[in-house]
């Protein structure tokens, strides 16, 4: 879920602000791990980081 947002989220922003540059921590369904992340944005020398996430819990008694 998380992967399509972020991609459909990237092509409206490169759609609507063309002069935007997007940069992708993965465009395809694996693991990253977090210091890979952070090297790839702080590599790109973003002025904005835009990080989407969707946590779950197995536990059917979880709340918050």
């Amino acid at each position: 879920v998380v992967l399509a947002v972020a991609l459909k989220l990237g092509a409206l922003i490169e759609k609507k602000l063309p002069g935007i540059k997007v940069v992708y921590t993965r465009t395809d369904d694996r693991f990253i791990e977090l210091r890979q992340r952070t090297q790839i944005a702080n590599e790109s020398n973003a002025k904005v980081f835009i990080s989407i996430h969707a946590n779950a819990n197995a536990s059917a008694n979880a709340s918050g």
